[in-house]
């Protein structure tokens, strides 16, 4: 099907850094199938490359709304993906209280999700919440535990800790 063809091109031209081309391939995709979860939220991955927080929040909100008419919608790696790229938009727009919300719902459909665990770590940091902070961070050091980002984070908020004290 040509709407996957598209996306899929999408997804290569973004990670070339031909993020005008890749926005036109999934708006193109979205065109032919108006509910094609994957390619809002790769359109959203677009716009979060290139800092368009709430264009990519907007987007993920569509792929989110499109859930049940994707062919990945059996999957819950795909559902929390969905939620996590979300979340992040929120993150990164300090809208924490939004962002807690889908990094919540994240990981109530898939547990492992390293962006909503490492990032729901963060907010909790941010709060002083350093004991959920801890338990989230600790969790996906033992889900991956050679991520660097996590062991930076990880030591960063052992820090905290000790100021806190």
């Amino acid at each position: 099907r040509y709407d996957y063809a598209l996306t899929n091109r999408g997804i290569v031209y973004k990670e070339l850094g031909r993020y005008q081309e890749a926005w036109e391939d999934h708006s193109a995709a979205i065109d032919i199938n108006p509910d094609f979860s994957e390619a809002y939220l790769n359109r959203g991955n677009v716009a979060f490359s290139v800092g368009d927080f709430p264009l990519a929040i907007a987007n993920y909100h569509k792929a989110v709304i499109n859930l049940n008419g994707s062919a990945r919608r059996n999957s819950t790696a795909y559902r929390a993906e969905v939620y996590s790229r979300r979340g992040a938009g929120y993150f990164f727009m300090k809208s924490y209280d939004a962002a807690l919300n889908d990094f919540n719902v994240a990981l109530g459909i898939n547990p492992d999700n390293l962006v909503a665990l490492d990032n729901r770590a963060i907010i909790f940091s941010i709060r002083g919440e350093h004991e959920k902070a801890l338990r989230d961070f600790q969790r996906s050091q033992r889900i991956a535990p050679d991520n660097p980002a996590t062991q930076r984070n990880l030591a960063r908020l052992y820090s905290q800790m000790q100021e806190a004290k």
